[in-house]
């Protein structure tokens, strides 16, 4: 029984053994994760090994540092600061033909001579029509040259809105200066400037109105073709005042409009002062209403060229700093939002 025992074992052990020996020979064996730790470790570090540190190379990778792409900021290319003294010039000249010379010949006729009555508003009349002879000369600007400073090279087409409007000015002061020669009173040519100031509230409100609705106008306003949203009045003022007396000529209008297309600070900047202008011609006309029908002639003729003009300047003056500091804070966001983009 004892002697069995062995080959009995051995019997039952010879098919073990070879089972062993196929798991030894198989491929999940032979991988290197079944491996020692010492003999992967020595393979991987090896010099002639693909990973091995000693066999890489390693380069040195140089950021590259792409150029901010900023836009360019829509200049008008007009440099007004340089022609403060030449603006103040004109103020004071448009200042002594249109207030100033009038009324102080309406007193020295009056107080200083025996003139009669018709003399005297015929001899005030005079006096305020050099304001006219503007017109003519505006006309040859924007001609010669082949309309270098109109908005289209077209013969009398060329006009822009200011000499049409200024037409209709100088037509309107004629019918009040016919009225006070018929009526010899002074009241009729003193009503004349308060039906201007009338005008133009009523037409700085009503573009404003338009171009806050983005009313689309059916007609070609100075350089603003038909069929474009409306613009405020006072972009047209600044427009055809800079391009023709100013000299700045078409060149001027189209920078004009790009900056009032791609810069929404410029337009809330000319919208604000267009209502401004609005609200405070408006409220002069009142004033000036008042005093020409609650005063005496003497009174009334010293005392609306002084609040007309009084006003003038002020407002000038506020409206010079108050556009200047906003044009510093429009380029400044100009200049922020480009770096965003």
């Amino acid at each position: 029984m004892v002697s069995v025992m062995p080959a009995l074992i051995a019997q039952r052990m010879e098919p073990l053994g070879k089972r062993i020996k196929y798991l030894l020979r198989s491929p999940f064996v032979q991988s290197p994760t079944m491996q020692s730790t010492e003999d992967l470790m020595a393979r991987q570090y090896s010099p002639e090994s693909p990973v091995s540190p000693v066999a890489m190379k390693f380069e040195t990778v140089q950021p590259s540092i792409q150029p901010v792409s900023i836009r360019p900021f829509p200049s008008l290319k007009y440099d007004i600061a340089s022609k403060k003294r030449s603006i103040a010039l004109v103020a004071i000249i448009t200042f002594a033909i249109n207030g100033f010379i009038p009324a102080v010949i309406y007193y020295i006729v009056r107080y200083g001579t025996s003139a009669s009555r018709d003399t005297l508003i015929t001899v005030v009349e005079i006096s305020a029509t050099f304001t006219v002879l503007h017109w003519p000369w505006r006309l040859w600007l924007l001609l010669r040259r082949k309309g270098e400073r109109a908005p289209r090279d077209r013969h009398f087409l060329t006009w822009d809105h200011f000499q049409w409007t200024f037409l209709i000015g100088v037509f309107q002061v004629t019918a009040f200066c016919v009225l006070a020669g018929i009526f010899t009173s002074m009241r009729w040519f003193m009503f004349a400037f308060v039906s201007v100031l009338a005008v133009v509230s009523i037409s700085f409100f009503t573009t404003w109105l338009l171009a806050r609705n983005e009313v689309h106008i059916p007609f070609q306003v100075s350089s603003v073709p038909a069929g474009s949203v409306a613009r405020p009045a006072l972009y047209g003022l600044i427009e055809d005042i800079t391009a023709c007396d100013g000299g700045g000529g078409q060149a001027y209008r189209e920078r004009l409009n790009v900056r009032w297309e791609s810069s929404p600070a410029f337009r809330k900047l000319v919208m604000d002062l267009t209502l401004f202008s609005a609200i405070g011609v408006f409220i002069q006309t009142c004033l000036q209403f008042i005093v020409l029908f609650a005063t005496p002639e003497a009174v009334f003729v010293g005392l609306s060229t002084v609040l007309l003009w009084g006003w003038f300047g002020l407002t000038l003056l506020w409206g010079w700093k108050f556009a200047e500091k906003r044009l510093r804070e429009e380029k400044t966001q100009w200049e922020s939002s480009s770096f965003q983009a």
